[in-house]
């Protein structure tokens, strides 16, 4: 008996992941480069040269990825002189909703690295109404309850089908988290790196949607034993997971604190994506002290106003 509900759990567990919209917002915002060419146009700059001198990347990369987040909806090419004819980048409506889930991404790097080590790139935001530096707080937007992992649940409403779908592909980029000669210590990775590293984002993933065991992980994910064993090793020395002493992973405080970034990034998907990559895989999350399927709210965490997004951003055509 105990097999077959461990059996069904994983089996949940499985479909969960591989349906999870998270493949597709991490489709534009795991590369690389995309999360700070995104908060360097909105917060310092938006033409070409400019970009490539703040964030010393070279000419032909920088110039892939902004046509790339162009065709994403994210940015959008804009004349700003005709003769000669020269460009600059503005970000759309759709990239400026990634605002709140960039917060909160530099908020889990001022808590949890060295001040050294933390992300250079503050967006120096204040709140309109105290006046303060802004803060958010991620609440449920149904009864304005403070967003809870163990308070959120995902329910089925379909039959899980008996084949399990695969776990969509990414566009491949080379990432420095898999590589021996990783300048970073582990507790020196920031949230950006850890969610653009395909890998370890899948395996938050699993371990946020209740998979623990090695096994179990390996056969969710459908990833190469000695890949799975380096990554769960980084992510332990990073004290972001915990080993038990009968084998299960655990995620610490540190893995915990990624999750309202990861829930706003989910939330920007749900909202933004287009209806191809938010397909309907039968279940959605509940909030369940309200009994509302889960829609977020931003709030400062100084005085609890509510957080708006820029009314001048540019809106997609």
């Amino acid at each position: 008996m105990a097999s077959d509900v461990t059996a069904l759990s994983t089996q949940h567990s499985a479909f969960l992941v591989r349906t999870s919209i998270m493949h597709a917002v991490l489709n534009i915002l795991g590369d690389p480069w995309n999360i700070a060419i995104l908060r360097a146009a909105m917060y310092k700059g938006q033409r070409f040269d400019n970009l490539v001198e703040m964030l010393g990347v070279s000419r032909p990369v920088l110039s892939g990825r902004m046509e790339r987040l162009c065709l994403q909806g994210c940015l959008a090419k804009v004349a700003y002189c005709e003769s000669p004819l020269r460009h600059e980048y503005q970000v759309t409506s759709m990239g400026q909703a990634l605002r709140p889930a960039l917060m909160l991404l530099e908020q889990w790097n001022q808590r949890w690295l060295d001040a050294g080590a933390s992300s250079s790139s503050s967006s120096g935001a204040i709140c309109a109404s105290c006046g303060q530096g802004l803060q958010l707080r991620v609440l449920c937007a149904g009864c304005d309850g403070e967003l809870n992992y163990a308070q959120v649940k995902p329910l089925f409403y379909q039959p899980i089908p008996a084949e399990l779908p695969a776990i969509p592909t990414y566009r491949r980029t080379r990432n420095p988290l898999g590589c021996r000669d990783r300048e970073e210590q582990p507790l020196a990775i920031s949230a950006e790196a850890w969610l653009r590293d395909r890998w370890s984002c899948l395996i938050l993933g699993a371990m946020l949607f209740g998979l623990q065991r090695y096994g179990d992980m390996q056969t969710v994910l459908a990833i190469a034993p000695n890949i799975l064993a380096g990554r769960l090793e980084l992510l332990r020395q990073a004290q972001v997971v915990r080993r038990l002493e009968d084998g299960r992973y655990q995620l610490r405080e540190r893995g915990y604190g990624l999750y309202p970034a990861i829930m706003a990034m989910r939330d920007w998907g749900e909202r933004w994506l287009s209806p191809e990559d938010r397909s309907d895989g039968g279940w959605r999350l509940l909030h369940v002290p309200c009994g509302e399927w889960l829609k977020l709210k931003f709030v400062c965490a100084s005085c609890g106003s509510a957080y708006c997004e820029p009314a001048d951003a540019p809106a997609l055509s």
